[in-house]
C-alpha cells in the first residue's frame, strides 16, 4: 500500500509539472481561414458538403443535422428490426418455457413500441420543426 501511494504521488507530481506546447494559440495567416482541401468537396442536393468515409456531409448546420437525424433513425430502425426478429425467434424456440416465453414477448413489444416511437418522433420533428417553427 505505502509502495502504490509513493509510486501515484511521485508519477501525479511528475505529470502535473510538464508542459505542453500549444499551437493552437499561434496566429494563423488569413490564407489559412476556411481552407477545404481540393477533392475532398461534393455537392449533396443544392448545396455543399465535404467527402468523408460515410458520405458527402452538407456544410450547414441544418443540412448537418438533417444528415445525422436521418442515418441516426435508420440505424434505429435497423435495430428495432433486428430486436423484433430476435424476440420471435426467442418465442418460437421457447418450447414451452414460460420464462423463455415471456422473455421472448417483452422484447418483441420493446422493439414494436421503439419502433413506434421513433416513426412518431419523425412526424413530431416534421410538424414542429419544418411546419410549425420553421427551423429545418
Amino acid at each position: 500500500m505505502k509502495n502504490w501511494l509513493i509510486i501515484s504521488v511521485t508519477l501525479l507530481s511528475i505529470t502535473s509539472f510538464k508542459t505542453n506546447i500549444v499551437l493552437a494559440q499561434e496566429e494563423v495567416s488569413p490564407e489559412a481561414e476556411n481552407v477545404i482541401l481540393e477533392g475532398t468537396t461534393c455537392t449533396t442536393g443544392s448545396e455543399d458538403g465535404i467527402n468523408t468515409a460515410i458520405g458527402c456531409i452538407p456544410l450547414s448546420a441544418e443540412g448537418m443535422a438533417g444528415y445525422f437525424l436521418a442515418r441516426g433513425i435508420a440505424i434505429a430502425g435497423g435495430i428495432a428490426f433486428l430486436l423484433s426478429v430476435y424476440g420471435g425467434y426467442v418465442i418460437m424456440t421457447s418450447q414451452g418455457d414460460p420464462g423463455r416465453m415471456e422473455s421472448g414477448k417483452s422484447l418483441l413489444t420493446a422493439a414494436i413500441s421503439g419502433l413506434l416511437l421513433l416513426i412518431f418522433s419523425v412526424f413530431i420533428i416534421r410538424l414542429l420543426g419544418f411546419q410549425i417553427l420553421n427551423i429545418f
